[in-house]
């Protein structure tokens, strides 16, 4: 056999472990894997000289065409991520019109037109018809993930329309009647972290550690339990987005142990950095806020237990808020994470710093395939992401990039290179 492309002397690691040697490509799927000495001739070889071959990465959870325009969005970002080594996104996506039909037709062409790797989507619930409409956007998109939202005041800057319970126990009992329909929760408090906000406004602090003040740890932790009492009584599996406290995989961990399918997933600034740390500012401003070390060091011990179930960057680009009342108030920023391409960065560096956390572990959970899923236009539709969702990277060589914010001809947006 003569394969059409064939990788030598790599690290190869996937969910079953790691060893040295590489794979070999035959129309588009792997074909053979193993030592290097055994693979197949190729018309086209590629030496690793022993880099580390990875599945490509699956970010779980995005936002684009927020701030800027999506088919923009779609071409920057997508360019991006895969310069860090990710080669499918699911976004998540709001719609404030009656129907999320029309608007899946046209993000979806959008997207192929526009998008270097795979993509998908979560729809958000912005209004009750989206709830009626549920049985029909699943028939005619496939789609049957759905987010709700918390934390958000009716006057957010991003407009966001918040859910009430009544949204939340409605969109289970419709998504528990389908085969595999899941419901997405942005889990705070938005009572208390309205009271919280006034003591901390009137305290006249403006820092991060402020921010995250704001929006305590209780706000999260309370959302969290109530979801999953909803997610038992309506047997609707529940998914925890950017969990943010160390308790959060521990409360899904017992809820599992109850039969009560819930996981979660945590975002990899929560694992790395804290409000507190002296290089960050207001820019830093997330939703959910940075935690302090405890929480950073309870997630972690969550993740190694295995009971955090994905990682996703919540990426949404934003270039920092500019003008004279944001400068007296940068409450009323946009919260923003630009990190779509350090995704796997931020998580190898975190492993350089003795996590114990494996090439291994970062290639496992990424097998099998992503329903729902579209690929740019120009590609054959019976090629194989077994080949395609592959990539090599030199574990042993950090890098560090900036941005100065100025957006200019020839630069994307703010953003790094993995």
């Amino acid at each position: 056999m003569q394969a059409d492309l064939v990788i030598r002397n790599a690290r190869v690691a996937d969910y079953r472990g790691e060893f040295e040697g590489g794979v070999a490509v035959v129309a588009g799927k792997i074909a053979a894997s193993g030592e290097s000495a055994s693979l197949p001739r190729g018309h086209r070889i590629i030496d690793a000289a022993g880099r580390c071959l990875l599945p490509g990465v699956v970010d779980t959870h995005c936002h684009l065409g927020v701030a800027y325009p999506y088919a923009e969005d779609m071409r920057t970002e997508t360019a991006q991520a895969a310069r860090g080594g990710l080669t499918t996104v699911l976004l998540y996506i709001r719609n404030k019109q009656p129907s999320y039909i029309p608007f899946y037709s046209e993000r979806r062409a959008l997207g192929e037109a526009a998008a270097c790797i795979d993509f998908g989507f979560h729809f958000g619930i912005q209004r009750e018809e989206h709830i009626h409409e549920i049985p029909a956007i699943v028939a005619a998109t496939g789609v049957q993930s759905f987010k709700l939202y918390f934390g958000y005041e009716p006057d957010n800057p991003i407009g966001i329309v918040p859910a009430t319970d009544g949204w939340v126990y409605a969109t289970m009992r419709a998504l528990a009647k389908l085969g595999r329909g899941v419901v997405s929760v942005h889990c705070e408090n938005t009572a208390i972290a309205a009271w919280v906000k006034k003591e901390i406004v009137a305290s006249g602090r403006q820092d991060l550690g402020a921010y995250t003040e704001s929006r305590p740890v209780v706000c999260e932790v309370e959302t969290i339990r109530r979801m999953i009492f909803l997610a038992e009584r309506t047997r609707c599996p529940l998914q925890l987005v950017h969990t943010s406290v160390g308790e959060g995989p521990d409360l899904a961990a017992e809820a599992r142990s109850r039969g009560v399918d819930v996981t979660v997933e945590t975002c990899p600034h929560y694992l790395t950095r804290t409000a507190y740390d002296g290089d960050l500012d207001m820019r830093a401003k997330i939703s959910p806020p940075l935690r302090d070390e405890e929480q950073k060091e309870w997630l972690w011990r969550g993740l190694l237990a295995g009971k955090v179930n994905s990682l996703g960057s919540d990426h949404v680009p934003f270039l920092p808020k500019k003008g004279v009342a944001a400068a007296r108030d940068p409450r009323r920023a946009a919260p923003r994470t630009p990190a779509t391409a350090t995704l796997e960065a931020q998580l190898l560096r975190a492993r350089a710093a003795l996590r114990a956390l494996s090439a291994q572990g970062l290639a496992r959970g990424r097998r099998g395939c992503r329903p729902g899923t579209h690929r740019p236009r120009g590609r054959a539709s019976g090629t194989s992401r077994g080949a395609r969702h592959l990539y090599l990277r030199r574990l042993e060589t950090p890098r560090l990039a900036r941005h100065d914010g100025a957006e200019r001809a020839g630069h994307l947006r703010g953003r790094s290179g993995g």
